[in-house]
């Protein structure tokens, strides 16, 4: 005799749920892959803003690689080695880029510097533009 477990609701809530964040990240990520065509790359890759952005993304990784491990590595022994008052809110203000996503990030930082916000209405184009 076979016996059928009972699925919870809320198992077809999460699959669904679930379903709709994956689709909303991979179908651009897919459409992105799928779409240009061989040529399109080869045309970006000669254009000066694309080459620029470029340097400006691996410049401004190397930069920030490099601040990480002055400060950063110093701040690590720091948290690692000492007892201090206030230690575990520091340690836990450091911890919180790891529980939230970078989509969330992005996303804030985005409402927080883009066009329709007081902040980057004026200052965006000029750093795009600079």
């Amino acid at each position: 005799m076979i016996i059928k477990k009972k699925i919870d609701p809320f198992f077809w809530i999460a699959v669904f749920s679930t379903a709709t964040v994956v689709a909303f990240i991979l179908f651009p990520l897919i459409e992105m892959v799928v779409q240009p065509s061989f040529q399109d790359l080869k045309e970006a890759a000669k254009d000066p803003d694309v080459l620029r952005s470029i340097w400006l993304s691996i410049y401004t990784a190397g930069m920030a690689a490099i601040i990480s491990f002055i400060i950063g590595t110093p701040f690590a022994y720091l948290l690692a080695r000492k007892e201090f008052p206030g230690k575990k809110l520091v340690e836990s203000i450091v911890d919180l880029p790891i529980m939230i996503s970078y989509p969330v990030v992005g996303i804030a930082i985005l409402g927080i510097a883009g066009q329709n916000h007081w902040l980057g209405r004026d200052h965006a184009a000029g750093w795009i533009c600079a």
